[in-house]
């Protein structure tokens, strides 16, 4: 299993932004967030897993986002090398507690 923290997403709502002549761009918030998160994630070296996973979210109780409010936290995953493509996250659970962080934990997942 692999566990780490990271910071807490931007809502899906805020993270692109229609933009005259270019189309869809991430916002400024967006982008912050993955390079504060994408940092936070190299200094835990949490290692990587292939095929498909099983992944456990927790998040802030405070925090305000919806249950299904975590594209985010998978695009980061996929893009840090920590699973190969975030298509392979096969059972996911959501929960909230009273934190400040989004705990995150990782394992392979059954075929």
């Amino acid at each position: 299993m692999i566990e780490f923290t990271l910071p807490l997403p931007v809502s899906t709502n805020n993270l692109y932004a229609n933009v005259r002549g270019k189309g869809r761009v991430k916002t400024k918030a967006y982008r912050a967030w993955i390079d504060e998160a994408g940092w936070s994630l190299k200094t835990q070296r949490p290692g990587s897993l292939s095929g498909r996973v099983k992944t456990a979210y927790v998040l802030p109780e405070s925090c305000g986002l919806d249950a299904d409010n975590i594209k985010a936290l998978g695009d980061l995953l996929e893009r840090m090398g920590v699973v190969e493509n975030d298509r392979l996250i096969r059972d996911l659970h959501i929960t909230f507690a009273d934190r400040e962080n989004v705990l995150v934990r990782l394992e392979p997942c059954p075929t």
